[in-house]
């Protein structure tokens, strides 16, 4: 069965430090995938890319499910900076979606390194406005609480972009339960991934069941 990996000295609890942390990863899981393709394996890049796919599909939706939500609860203010973070993940699930489709190495290479682009500069902006805006507007317990919904959300998401499921919480906790979530996790097992002895990772599951 394939497995999915993470850093093994992350301890979980804060939100800012989780949507950080998995920031960090999505740049760690891209950079194995650039050296593995310019090394010419092309076995291992595809290993390293579902597993950027696979966290950034499970973060994305955790954040559509508790952290933007929590924006909005703030004011209109908050709402603006949840509804462009909303679309600026509609739009990275889209080119993730493109980039599966294609087969042409080069334009492969170009869409992904685009979307990355997109990524970064959205990253970027929840890191430097979004989440500090967070820390002034909302409170510890809140804050708290959001963070175990975070890593709960995580795990009951999907594993692969689906630009055409609502991005609203409500609408898109429905879909999850119901239908997403349980294909892409059978997917899952047939996709290949990197294993735990390449990199020092374990899989989340692992990590956090001995918390």
């Amino acid at each position: 069965m394939s497995s999915h990996v993470t850093t093994t000295h992350h301890v979980p609890g804060d939100l800012m430090d989780e949507i950080k942390h998995d920031h960090r990863e999505f740049e760690e899981f891209y950079t194995n995938y650039k050296r593995a393709y310019a090394a010419g394996d092309e076995k291992e890049a595809e290993k390293w890319f579902n597993q950027l796919v696979w966290e950034l599909s499970r973060h994305m939706v955790g954040e559509e499910l508790v952290v933007y939500p929590l924006l909005d609860a703030t004011g209109p203010k908050g709402k603006e900076m949840a509804d462009k973070d909303r679309a600026d993940h509609q739009k990275v699930k889209k080119e993730l979606e493109e980039i599966h489709r294609l087969r042409d190495p080069d334009l492969f290479e170009a869409t992904l390194d685009r979307m990355m682009q997109d990524l970064r500069q959205h990253t970027n902006k929840e890191e430097t406005q979004d989440l500090e805006y967070l820390k002034q507007h909302a409170d510890k317990k809140s804050l708290e609480n959001a963070a175990k919904a975070f890593m709960y959300g995580k795990k009951m998401a999907p594993t692969r972009p689906h630009p055409g499921i609502p991005n609203r919480s409500a609408a898109l906790e429905a879909a999850l339960a119901f239908f997403v979530t349980p294909l892409d996790k059978l997917r899952d097992m047939f996709t290949p991934f990197p294993k735990e002895e390449h990199v020092p990772y374990q899989p989340k599951q692992e990590e956090h069941a001995k918390k």
